[in-house]
């Protein structure tokens, strides 16, 4: 059998329920990313560093739930709370303590917040964050990233895939402008064309989607201080970065702070979640009570529920209490697992780079386009379909699951035996690739 035909093999009640899921949802899923071919396996449980699909395998997993799960899934110590609160109320609907807790903790780790919002999504935050920083500057213009994704909301959907999205409009991202990540010049360049009319530029310190490209010192400090001379506001989107490169964050790793941060995945503790935090002369505009106007943010119908705020203040403090080990030790696995995956894949003749810092991991095939991996146009030239065909060995003939061409991340549940059997499992690709090649072709 080929590679596709063990994976098929092997996960048949997962081909069965996607059949099901076809005729209920489109494509049979129900995120976009969710979807490879030929098709997802379905799970349904999760524990520690593993995830077991419904044909009984038990998988390493280094998607981590879409890295939201720095601890792994359902630390005991969280579960147990949660079952209590669970009995207690899971939206009140009303404040209660578990959304200040939450907060107090969040700025004692991020020493330049000062307000927060919460809401239910790293979109919906993301989506707040440009509507404040377009209330506070009185102004239109919106930069981002090509290929940085910040979530579904219409204003930012806009150059982060390689065709556009149907359903939105021109006039609806008229005043959002990409350029390129890691590139001073493309931003210096898009800067120029509205920075008299520059509400904010919005990134993520380190792509998510587009690559899990790091950005440069040099990059963001030139970001920094052109935004400063005009006055607009620069958001970092810390969905993915925010409590996972150390409490401080990008900002603390890189040493650059920011007016508005985002957040989502790791504060809310494995439960829904979303916040947008920064200056508070930018968050009280969101005050109900201001006489001069207010900036409508909202926050949802499960905003600050308590099952959210209990787990993600849980989650904080243990991260808080336990900070040197807990960040040396992902770190340290992330940094291990990264070259020794490309020094692999060197010796075997087969070109490839590993990108992210700390804790996330993704690999790229590189190709006579593109010899390295700076941005996401860089990520877009790299051999899309080898860096499936090594997802899918490493899922099927190794029992470690990645999310096909997204980014891994590592968790404290996670060991070095873990990082040591991704990188057997690599090498063992690396031995076989011309005979899954030539099977599969």
């Amino acid at each position: 059998m080929n590679l596709i035909e063990k994976y098929i093999s092997k996960t048949r009640k997962s081909k069965e329920l996607f059949e099901r899921a076809k005729s209920h949802f489109a494509g049979g899923i129900n995120h976009n990313a969710r979807f490879y071919k030929p098709y997802p396996i379905f799970v349904n449980k999760a524990k520690g560093n593993r995830i077991y699909d419904v044909d009984r395998n038990e998988y390493i997993d280094f998607w981590m739930g879409h890295a939201s799960l720095i601890l792994g899934h359902s630390p005991d110590f969280i579960m147990n709370e949660i079952k209590e609160q669970i009995y207690n109320g899971t939206i009140y609907g009303v404040p209660s303590e578990d959304a200040i807790l939450l907060a107090e903790m969040i700025k004692k780790c991020v020493k330049s917040v000062e307000k927060i919002r919460f809401c239910n999504s790293g979109a919906e935050a993301t989506m707040y964050a440009i509507r404040l920083a377009r209330a506070f500057t009185k102004k239109r213009y919106v930069l981002k990233v090509r290929g940085g994704w910040h979530g579904y909301n219409t204003p930012l959907s806009r150059n982060v895939w390689e065709t556009e999205s149907l359903g939105i409009l021109e006039e609806e991202t008229k005043y959002t402008l990409p350029f390129t990540f890691n590139s001073i010049e493309s931003f210096t360049k898009t800067f120029k064309l509205c920075k008299e009319d520059l509400a904010c530029v919005i990134l993520e310190p380190v792509l998510g989607a587009g690559g899990g490209i790091p950005a440069t010192k040099d990059f963001l400090s030139v970001v920094r201080e052109e935004t400063e001379k005009v006055g607009a506001i620069l958001i970092f989107d810390e969905i993915i970065t925010g409590f996972r490169l150390g409490l401080g964050g990008a900002q603390e790793y890189y040493k650059i702070d920011v007016d508005l941060l985002t957040y989502g995945k790791i504060i809310g503790g494995g439960f829904p979640i979303g916040a947008v935090a920064g200056k508070s002369e930018i968050l009280n505009l969101a005050d109900p009570n201001r006489k001069n106007g207010v900036c409508k943010i909202g926050g949802g119908t499960f905003s600050a529920n308590p099952v959210s705020m209990k787990a993600g203040y849980l989650t904080l403090k243990y991260l808080y209490e336990n900070k040197d080990s807990i960040y040396d030790k992902i770190n340290t696995l992330g940094n291990i697992a990264r070259k020794s995956i490309d020094k692999i894949l060197h010796e075997a003749n087969i070109n490839s780079q590993t990108t992210g810092i700390g804790s996330i991991v993704l690999t790229h095939f590189l190709n006579e386009e593109v010899d390295i991996v700076n941005s996401y146009e860089d990520a877009l030239k790299c051999d899309k379909e080898l860096q499936h065909l090594y997802y899918l060995y490493l899922m099927t003939e190794h029992n470690i699951f990645f999310l096909p061409g997204h980014i891994g991340t590592i968790s404290n549940a996670h060991t070095d035996t873990d990082i040591q059997k991704l990188t057997s499992a690599t090498l063992d690709f690396a031995l076989n690739i011309k005979h899954i090649l030539r099977t599969i072709s």
